[in-house]
């Protein structure tokens, strides 16, 4: 049932994954060059140096949907969660019509604990763009945060069916059906699943 994936998932780092608009908005190559010092800092852990860089490309290109959101994913790491959410409900406004910017803001609202905005955003990301994975995944997520395991199970049954080649579909599958095949050993486990680094992805 778990599959590829359950015991050697990968440590996915989310941010611009799926989203031209947040991987390189404007084609400034200054600014997606502070975006991925920024995301490289984060995957060695050296988190106060990625908020630093990531801090310094907004203050130089304010507009960049992929700096905001990476500045409120590494403020998220450092337990800054009002921040956080702010740096990504701005990534939103700035990209109002992406998918996956909103997919990553509901992401953040379910990792801040906000879970009915977390399904609203996810939604409407799923509502704006059906075939993609990640608003799909990212739904799931919420979903199983939730207790609503049964329709998160179907979410990522569809992530995996859009990305078979993403893991950490394969990954939350595997846990949602767990989920429900024995609620009792899964349970509040679901919360100790592996956390996702949501900013780059891909």
């Amino acid at each position: 049932v778990v599959g590829r994936g359950y015991h050697a998932a990968p440590k996915i780092n989310m941010a611009g994954r799926g989203s031209p608009a947040l991987q390189k908005t404007g084609g400034a190559e200054a600014a997606h060059a502070y975006f991925q010092l920024s995301q490289c800092l984060a995957q060695l852990r050296r988190f106060e140096e990625a908020l630093s860089a990531a801090r310094e490309g907004v203050e130089k290109f304010p507009e960049d949907a992929a700096l905001r959101f990476q500045l409120g994913h590494v403020c998220l790491r450092l337990g800054k969660k009002d921040e956080g959410l702010a740096h990504f409900e701005e990534s939103v406004k700035l990209a109002p019509n992406d998918a996956a910017a909103r997919a990553r803001l509901g992401f953040g609202y379910a990792r801040a604990g906000r879970l009915e905005d977390a399904i609203r955003e996810c939604r409407e990301a799923v509502k704006m763009d059906a075939q993609n994975d990640m608003a799909r995944y990212s739904l799931g997520w919420a979903l199983m945060e939730a207790g609503e395991t049964e329709e998160a199970v179907q979410q990522f049954e569809k992530a995996v069916e859009l990305n078979p080649e993403w893991d950490d579909n394969w990954l939350h599958l595997g846990l949602g059906r767990m989920a429900l095949s024995c609620p009792s050993v899964v349970g509040r486990g679901y919360h100790a699943a592996p956390k996702i680094n949501m900013a780059g992805r891909g």
